[in-house]
């Protein structure tokens, strides 16, 4: 009897442990987007004048280039992904990401600059082309909501990436909010919060100051908010990003740039009729220096994003985007202070066809001008236009 009774006992706590050990199920996803062009693009440079005098300090130049693109309107990346279940409403979670060349096979880096802070420096993983530089988290999931930790895309980044109708096409006039705006795009030595309540969802982001000397230059202490209604019908959002800089590199057109603080407001919307969707998007920042002066200026940053998205048919859509920025000095010279610095427009037109719910065909043609004063000895003025045609193909997996 005592014998049958501890058999039975065995029994059960095997059985009670299995069915602990199925609960915690996990499983790996290999995962990417691959996208290659033929592309035409054609950079034209104005002489760079004198304001005053009109003499022209440097020659014009044109520029022509034809050849194979590697991620036009989706850059091209590999990725893994994995999730354990732990029960309960517990996950743990982890994402490694790379760009990748689909031209030349090597690891790449964002077309995007990090941070216009930095113009002439890498500061994270993301700058520096390392592999996982898209993305590399550990993630953990509750019913409370979703805590990230690792370097990850800012809150600035996803909010340009989700409300733009290119999403984060390299010729998307959304990202004139890297050009003139003080977004950065990727975060390191982050951790971040997701929640949501319903439709409303909300997070937050912070990024550890971790090296602040000449030598080795680090970003400061970050942090970002965001808060919005996300349906599928319509969408808005909005957002905050302060970014303080640390000891580093100067700006190209000015002198002791650091430190100084960035904050950033972005506000996105889309709404779908059914036969159009409408996108809009706006954002404004502001540099502020610890230490202004004739040569260290505050600096204003404001821009808008307007876009459709047009189904024909089942396999169809035209694509259709325009934007603006500007970047406006706040200087103790009085005849710089107000100064446009740069006003740049981009205007970005293009159709896609499905092949199937994976891979399309794409069309696509971008105008973008930039109209610079610098500030430098003399007042100087130049302008830079560009054109893009890509006939290309994109596969995600």
């Amino acid at each position: 009897m005592q014998k049958n009774m501890l058999t039975k006992a065995v029994v059960m706590a095997l059985a009670t442990l299995g069915a602990s050990t199925a609960m915690a199920e996990s499983s790996l996803t290999i995962y990417g987007t691959l996208d290659a062009s033929l592309s035409h693009t054609k950079l034209k440079t104005s002489p760079t004048t004198v304001v005053a005098t009109g003499a022209t300090a440097i020659p014009g130049s044109e520029v022509s280039t034809t050849g194979l693109s590697n991620g036009v309107m989706t850059q091209s990346f590999i990725g893994f992904r994995g999730v354990e279940d732990l029960g309960g409403g517990l996950e743990i979670s982890f994402k490694l990401e790379t760009y990748l060349d689909v031209d030349t096979g090597a690891t790449s880096t964002p077309s995007l600059p990090n941070s216009p802070l930095s113009p002439t420096a890498t500061y994270n993983a993301r700058d520096k082309g390392g592999f996982w530089s898209r993305n590399a988290y550990v993630g953990i999931k509750t019913n409370y909501g979703l805590l990230r930790l690792g370097q990850m895309d800012s809150l600035g980044y996803l909010s340009a990436e989700r409300f733009s109708v290119f999403g984060a096409s390299k010729l998307a006039p959304s990202r004139i909010f890297y050009k003139t705006d003080y977004y950065t795009q990727g975060w390191s030595n982050a951790i971040a919060y997701f929640g949501k309540v319903d439709k409303i969802g909300f997070a937050g982001m912070y990024s550890a100051k971790e090296s602040t000397n000449a030598t080795t230059p680090g970003l400061g202490a970050k942090w970002a908010a965001t808060v919005g209604y996300f349906d599928d019908t319509f969408s808005a959002s909005l957002g905050y990003e302060n970014n303080k800089s640390s000891v580093g590199p100067t700006d190209p057109f000015v002198a002791a740039a650091f430190p100084a603080t960035n904050e950033s407001l972005f506000l996105n919307s889309f709404y779908d009729f059914g036969v159009a969707k409408l996108y809009a998007q706006y954002g404004y920042g502001k540099l502020d220096r610890a230490a202004v002066g004739p040569t260290t200026p505050d600096v204003k940053s404001k821009g808008y994003q307007l876009g459709v998205s047009v189904p024909v048919g089942t396999n169809v859509k035209f694509l259709a985007s325009y934007s603006n920025g500007i970047l406006e000095l706040e200087s103790v010279v009085p005849s710089f202070n107000g100064l446009k610095v740069r006003d740049v427009s981009i205007f970005t037109v293009g159709s896609t066809y499905d092949l199937s719910k994976r891979t399309n065909l794409y069309a696509v043609f971008s105008n973008e001008k930039n109209e610079y004063q610098l500030p430098v000895a003399s007042l100087v003025a130049r302008d830079v236009k560009e054109t893009t045609l890509a006939l290309g193909v994109r596969h995600s997996f």
